[in-house]
C-alpha cells in the first residue's frame, strides 16, 4: 500500500488540481487558488481515505500539505 504522503498527492491531483502539475508540500494552502469549498471537500476525503476523524477546524488550522502529513502519520486523529 502507498504511504500516506503518495495517497496524499494522489488526492491532491484528484481532487484539487489538473493532475499533472507538481505538487508542492511545503507551500501555503492560503495562498492556493482552491475555493474554500473545495477545501471542504477534501477535508472529507482525507478523513474517509485514511479512516480519520479530523475536525474541521483542526483541518483548517494546518497549513501545508507536510503539516497535513505529519498530522495523519502522527495518528492523533
Amino acid at each position: 500500500m502507498a504511504n500516506v504522503e503518495e495517497r496524499l498527492v494522489k488526492l491532491v491531483k484528484d481532487n484539487l488540481s489538473d493532475g499533472d502539475s507538481s505538487v508542492n508540500l511545503d507551500a501555503d494552502v492560503s495562498e492556493s487558488e482552491v475555493s474554500s469549498l473545495a477545501i471542504m471537500r477534501f477535508h472529507k476525503l482525507v478523513n474517509a481515505e485514511f479512516g480519520i476523524d479530523m475536525p474541521v477546524e483542526e483541518f483548517t488550522q494546518i497549513n501545508t500539505l507536510r503539516g497535513l502529513i505529519e498530522r495523519i502519520e502522527s495518528g492523533a486523529a
